[in-house]
């Protein structure tokens, strides 16, 4: 099986190919010259690499982003009677115009026609999958753009697995006589930082003890050593997911996690194994009061914790995830795993408040229009936000 280098955790990939996308990197900084060298250098490297691959192996796994080729090659692998699995994980699969990275990667700026031209890109991207991979894998929630079956990724889980080192110390318990909740969000506005500013800073004034620690761009090991001195861990508020990274690294460590998302509602619905999801997930209306319960009540942060871990390190581990993608990949997985895409309908993506949803549909389908949506294969959800711009529920 072969899992090419992505951009996930680079640095500290030791993935065969990495002195070779290194040498090829450094010669792109050297001008127009250095550049072209680049990109044939690149193109070499991936060409090699794919040739090594088809004879070494009979399954390949990409991540939605892309292959060796940007799945030009896929026709060829299906026709050597290769298996093809391709996971989606976020912004390789969820349209762009309902995500809300720009209100913090473009300080707010909106723009409409960059973002038509990402989405079709997105939508060619994924037809080409569609076509000629031998299975798909989604979130239910970020899977408006599918119009074929794929299987539930919150039925695989997430290989997590933390070093023993970094996992706290019975003597790292620390008795405090103040709450501490933890937020390290990569994006403060789209996951709620504000918001959560401001329930604390309520529960302040009304006299509870609580504090509320930040932390944006600091490596993955500072993250790690402050979730083992923290009470609560609040991820996001406007996820369109039920448990991501961040979520299930706080539950091997034993904290409750709690995720605000305008698909809460309707997640158990979509994703009936995971009905109770191993988060607290809420709408994101009930942030300060599901923050206040936490902190007020000890028993419910513990159960809530120990819920959330229980499941985790349970169904999460590294070896528990393989198995699952064994059953896949030999063709003996339940039939429940899988969903079709009339099966959903959630339109209320990512990072967005339902008022800023509003705001940018509207603004969006004023400059490009309805066939901007992309999708006149799913035309109820065409239909649904179309009607929710107008003023109709989102959900």
């Amino acid at each position: 099986m072969f899992i090419p280098p992505n951009a996930y955790n680079y640095e500290a990939s030791h993935h065969f190919l990495k002195p070779s996308y290194d040498k090829a990197f450094r010669l792109s900084e050297r001008g127009k010259l250095g550049a072209f060298a680049y990109k044939a250098l690149d193109k070499a490297i991936r060409l090699t690499a794919l040739i090594y691959a088809i004879f070494k192996f009979d399954v390949f796994i990409f991540s939605g982003f892309g292959s060796f080729f940007r799945f030009m090659e896929l026709p060829l692998l299906r026709v050597l009677g290769k298996t093809v699995i391709v996971v989606y994980l976020g912004s390789d699969a969820r349209p762009p115009y309902l995500s809300g990275r720009h209100l913090d990667d473009q300080r707010g700026r909106f723009d409409p026609s960059a973002i038509a031209s990402e989405a079709r890109a997105i939508r060619k991207r994924m037809a080409r999958v569609e076509r000629f991979a031998s299975l798909i894998i989604n979130h239910t929630g970020m899977a408006q753009f599918a119009t074929r079956s794929f299987v539930r990724l919150c039925e695989l889980g997430l290989p997590m697995q933390i070093a023993a080192e970094l996992m706290p110390k019975p003597e790292m318990s620390v008795r405090r006589s103040i709450v501490r909740i933890l937020h390290a969000p990569s994006r403060p506005i789209a996951k709620g930082t504000l918001e959560a500013r401001q329930a604390v800073k309520q529960m302040r004034s009304d006299g509870l003890a609580v504090e509320l620690v930040e932390l944006v761009g600091v490596p993955n090991s500072e993250v790690l050593g402050n979730l083992a001195d923290c009470d609560i861990v609040f991820d996001e508020l406007y996820s369109d997911s039920a448990i991501a990274t961040f979520g299930a690294e706080a539950a091997l460590f034993g904290k409750p996690i709690v995720v605000g998302s305008l698909y809460a509602q309707q997640f158990g619905r979509d994703n009936p194994n995971l009905a109770v999801a191993p988060t607290t997930l809420i709408t994101p209306s009930a942030l300060e009061e599901t923050l206040r319960r936490l902190v007020i009540d000890a028993d419910f942060r513990r159960s809530e914790a120990e819920r959330a871990h229980a499941f985790v390190s349970t169904e999460y581990t590294p070896e528990k995830v393989a198995s699952r993608y064994y059953q896949l990949i030999t063709n003996v997985y339940p039939a429940e795993w899988v969903i079709y895409p009339d099966q959903v309908d959630y339109v209320g993506g990512w990072g967005l408040s339902e008022p800023a949803w509003r705001r940018q549909m509207s603004m969006y389908i004023a400059a490009v229009g309805e066939k901007g949506l992309y999708l006149d294969d799913r035309p109820n959800l065409r239909e649904k936000i179309i009607s929710a711009v107008a003023g109709a529920s989102i959900l």
